[in-house]
């Protein structure tokens, strides 16, 4: 929706990706077994550059990622 947009491909993502293991230590502990058998593959290192929206069109988080997941767990941040 912003004017200087048109045209433009940007990344929206988090300017500092934590590993799986950084994130998993600011968790809460879960009740949930993990599923061994889990088609899915998680093995992959994915890393965005989201420079050009923060710099071309000012994008910035309004609240940090650990509150954010705790919003989406709906869990209290400590």
């Amino acid at each position: 929706m912003h004017p200087s947009a048109a045209g433009r491909v940007y990344n929206v993502g988090e300017a500092s990706t934590p590993t799986i293991g950084e994130r998993l230590a600011w968790l809460p502990p879960s009740a949930i077994e993990p599923d061994l058998n889990s088609p899915f593959d998680f093995t992959q290192n994915i890393a965005y550059d989201t420079s050009r929206i923060r710099t071309e069109l000012g994008y910035r988080e309004i609240i940090s990622d650990q509150e954010a997941v705790f919003r989406t767990l709906r869990v209290g941040a400590s």
